[in-house]
């Protein structure tokens, strides 16, 4: 293998762009280094997209070169090191010599043109040139992520060295080709009388320019480097970093961030298509360890981000569940159409930022909105105004329409982090971008306005109709919700009669801890006009048709209800005939224990014909969010029955739980504490949140309980279940 040249460049008669110009092209951009390095190599690889290709392969890895391979990169690639640069100080140091290799595959790769005053053929890209070459030259393809072609520089400003290699797999006049190139950025420096510009390149010299080593010899040098390889006819590129700059960082730990960025900028390429396939699959790595990438929906909070896209790109976004809603965003002054927006209200869960949190965009609480052009790579997260409850966040999503991306593009800055009117020239372009930005402000300003107080009478469905379920809660879950944890008891206690047991369907149910009704859910339930046999209710004195059974139990709920009316108990029953009071008709040698086991089976002697009933499972909560925004968890649970059909009266004591184990149910002055909103049966329907319910046995399985969430509250929930007596068959 013959040893690469160095070609530094010189000035020309007309002047040229020196290293220091290109590497202060960035300015000094607000996002860290690594963050504005993966945010540049993704748009690249993305624009450079092959568009036969399923998806694009894009990958990071760092690594720490061998002995020989660092030998190699002495004797080989670098064996000229110019002046100024600093190249020759990292190779000739006793310190381990780390790379950082971002590359893609699936895409056009470097291809055309290798000098830049020659012009690309039909149908070729000018990629080499543009990349290598250069400055300031934007990509050629319609609604791309990149504008100005100055982001490249951060490849150099990463190394220690401001040097980078460069291996690619492309197509040279219609044929394939590989190339291998050194690059790098110095500082301008005179050498005998002559100045140069500080740009360099490492190749094989022809005539009186620098070219790239090509195919054979090019695999055979990457390959001995160790970079990632090729599979036959596939296209893309490796760019390496030689010695990276950390900041401080542990290297595994700047690789761990990378991969969060990657989350953060492009969780929407990470979504699956139409035909299940993510347009761009990403993997990272540190010495050979692959770094997992979760999916988005497993990053809080992207999956409220997600929603909000799938909501924005829904044919019927109204039909999907959530509580999220659609904009069109316009400008009056010029009728132009700029975008659509769309926004989600999703739980607060524990985030997974592993190392990134301090430079995260969304640090706490989200309450923003990614802005996005047509490429769908986040420019930047707008912020908004924050929800009342710290338990509850919103994510949106706005693209521009496709007809002003270009409008947007231009009004981006060289590292794509902003929208910038200033950058514009004509006033209209500058109306576009501020009216955009403005008008989704004012819609988060009316998105977190508490919701009406009152809904419309009678409109009620199920709760799955109003709530966006989002996955159960695990105990000693840390960070800003408060109802991490929920403490759950479940016991059985013999005999009794039912106490005030009805709760009807939910018709306008009051919700007397925040002062609003219940949601409006857009589909009534049944009336329970009609539902039972009036002729077999007890009048205000007691007494029973002819249908009683003596024991103030007659009324027969339908089978479909299974839920029974406390108007069907004489008040004195209600009032007294309590597990401690009621007639001795159960044998109390065979009680028991109040609360002893979670699995005490309520029965009764044999004589009686009672059958069974016990709280079975009860399950920690998950959170849902009413249709009025706020919190909830709805809690399932078991009512197991056995041996004769009767009815249980299932109780529930909430409140807060405190340190000690026990509920507290009256809150100090000025505090709220949790309390029942409904009920729920399988089917979705909902009963008004008084403290008990009657459930027959035709009707038992799984319930659920709906209760309210105060901020700074531990959730605290004990069920009861109190057999009554059925009248003998």
């Amino acid at each position: 293998m013959n040893k690469l040249t160095l070609y530094p460049e010189r000035y020309s008669p007309t002047g040229n762009v020196t290293s220091e110009g290109v590497l202060n092209q960035l300015g000094r951009p607000k996002l860290d280094m690594l963050a504005v390095l993966v945010r540049e190599s993704v748009q690249n690889s993305w624009d450079a997209r092959d568009n036969s290709a399923a998806f694009i392969q894009y990958g990071i890895a760092g690594w720490t070169f061998s002995a020989q391979q660092r030998e190699l990169l002495n004797k080989v690639v670098f064996p000229q090191c110019p002046p100024a640069l600093g190249l020759k100080d990292v190779l000739s140091s006793t310190q381990d010599l780390q790379v950082l290799a971002i590359y893609d595959r699936g895409t056009e790769g470097l291809g055309g043109p290798t000098r830049a005053d020659e012009l690309p053929q039909d149908n070729e890209s000018n990629n080499f040139v543009d990349f290598l070459r250069n400055v300031g030259q934007p990509p050629d393809k319609q609604l791309s992520g990149g504008t100005y072609g100055y982001g490249k520089a951060v490849f150099y400003r990463i190394s220690a060295a401001h040097t980078i290699l460069v291996h690619t797999h492309c197509l040279s006049h219609g044929k394939p080709q590989s190339r291998f190139m050194g690059a790098a950025l110095g500082s301008p420096f005179t050498y005998k009388q002559h100045r140069f510009t500080g740009r360099h390149w490492w190749g094989r010299s022809e005539k009186d320019v620098i070219e790239p080593v090509l195919d054979e010899e090019s695999d055979w040098l990457a390959s001995s480097l160790g970079l990632p390889n090729f599979r036959e006819q596939e296209r893309g590129t490796t760019i390496v970093m030689i010695q990276p700059v950390w900041d401080d960082k542990k290297p595994e730990d700047a690789v761990q961030m990378m991969v969060e960025y990657l989350l953060w900028y492009f969780w929407p390429k990470m979504l699956e298509g139409d035909g299940g396939v993510p347009p761009i699959r990403f993997e990272a790595s540190w010495q050979g360890q692959q770094i997992e990438i979760p999916h988005p929906t497993e990053f809080p909070p992207l999956e409220g981000f997600v929603q909000a896209m799938q909501r924005l790109k829904s044919s019927s976004p109204q039909q999907m569940t959530g509580l999220g809603e659609v904009y069109e965003v316009s400008t009056k002054q010029y009728s132009q159409y700029l975008g659509k927006l769309a926004l989600e209200r999703i739980p607060v869960k524990q985030r997974s930022v592993k190392v990134g949190q301090d430079t995260a965009p969304i640090p706490t609480v989200s309450h923003h909105v990614a802005l996005m052009r047509q490429p769908e790579l986040v420019v930047r997260y707008l912020e908004g105004p924050e929800l009342p409850s710290t338990q509850i966040e919103y994510a949106g999503v706005f693209i521009t329409d496709e007809a002003v991306d270009k409008v947007f593009a231009n009004a981006e800055p060289p590292t794509h982090d902003d929208w910038v009117s200033n950058f514009l020239n004509e006033r209209r372009e500058k109306v576009y971008v501020n009216t955009a930005l403005r008008e989704i402000k004012n819609r988060l300003i009316e998105y977190v306005r508490p919701a009406s107080t009152q809904a419309a009478p009678g409109e009620l469905a199920p709760l799955g109709a109003f709530a966006n379920q989002l996955g159960a809660l695990l105990p000693g879950q840390t960070g800003n919700a408060a109802f991490s944890n929920l403490f759950a008891r479940r016991r059985s206690i013999k005999g009794g009669y039912a106490g005030n047991a009805f709760e009807t369907p939910v018709s306008n149910a009051p919700r007397t801890a925040t002062g609003t009704t219940a949601p409006n859910l857009g589909q009534p339930l049944p009336s329970t006009e009609g539902l039972f046999d009036r002729s077999r209710i007890p009048s205000s004195n007691g007494s029973l048709g002819d249908n009683s059974d003596g024991f103030g139990r007659g009324i027969d709920a339908p089978v479909e209800s299974g839920v029974v009316p406390s108007s069907s108990l004489p008040s004195e029953s209600r009032e007294n005939t309590t597990a401690e009071n009621m007639p001795n008709v159960f044998d109390r040698s065979e009680a028991g224990t109040v609360g002893s086991s979670p699995n005490t089976e309520t029965a009764a002697p044999s004589s009686h014909r009672l059958g069974k009933a016990r709280i079975s499972r009860l399950e920690e909560g998950e959170l849902v969010i009413l249709d009025d925004g706020l919190p909830a968890l709805r809690i399932e649970f078991e009512l197991s029955f056995s041996g004769n059909p009767c009815t249980a009266l299932v109780s529930a004591l909430v409140g807060a739980l405190l340190d000690g184990g026990e509920i507290e149910t009256e809150p100090p002055e000025g505090s709220d504490v949790p309390h029942i909103l409904y009920w729920e049966n399988q089917q979705g329907q909902l009963y008004e949140g008084s403290a008990e319910i009657t459930i027959r046995s035709s009707v038992g399985g799984i319930w659920f309980l709906i209760v309210s969430v105060p901020d700074d509250v531990m959730v605290g929930v004990e069920l009861t279940a109190v057999v009554q007596m059925d009248k003998v068959e």
